[in-house]
């Protein structure tokens, strides 16, 4: 069900100018939303700007889609915090409960999971190095590259010690 004229108007009113300015450049209103909007903006004595087009609205969420894929994380376009939290932490709990339940329910295939976990730390790596720049406080990526040299250098470390105990 579409808000009326009358309900758009009373929550454009309530919106500071700013919060109408992004509404209006997202370019995914309907043309009734709109018209209210832009004369809630006219009645303010604010300059009403030019409608996006669709085609920049399509082009710029494809965009964004394709920054958020795994082909984009390894690439390094994506974002530093998903590289990061989604891909390294989510993405590494996951692997691990995976791992668990393959342990508990059919040991026999704990290898091909062991390998499946270095691959996915290795993606997850790989994608966290190489999206360091694309944050907006630079130190975040200096601070996540340097975790990342920590987590290889402990598993490096970790992999001799198995390999010299047996």
């Amino acid at each position: 069900m579409q808000p009326t004229q009358q309900e758009l108007a009373e929550t454009y009113a309530s919106k500071s100018e700013e919060e109408l300015h992004s509404l209006h450049a997202l370019g995914t209103l309907t043309d009734t939303a709109y018209e209210v909007l832009e004369r809630e903006l006219r009645s303010r004595g604010v300059d009403v700007p030019e409608r996006p087009s669709p085609a920049v609205v399509e082009e710029q969420a494809r965009r964004e889609h394709e920054n958020s894929t795994l082909a984009a994380h390894w690439q390094g376009k994506a974002s530093l915090a998903s590289a990061f939290w989604l891909v390294g932490k989510t993405g590494f709990l996951l692997m691990v409960g995976v791992l668990i339940l393959i342990r508990m329910l059919i040991p026999m295939l704990v290898p091909v999971g062991a390998g499946l976990m270095v691959a996915f730390l290795i993606f997850a790596w790989v994608s966290i190095w190489r999206c360091w720049r694309n944050t907006q406080t630079p130190l975040w990526g200096y601070l996540a590259r340097m975790l990342v040299a920590v987590y290889v250098l402990y598993a490096v470390m970790l992999t001799f010690e198995v390999i010299t105990e047996g």
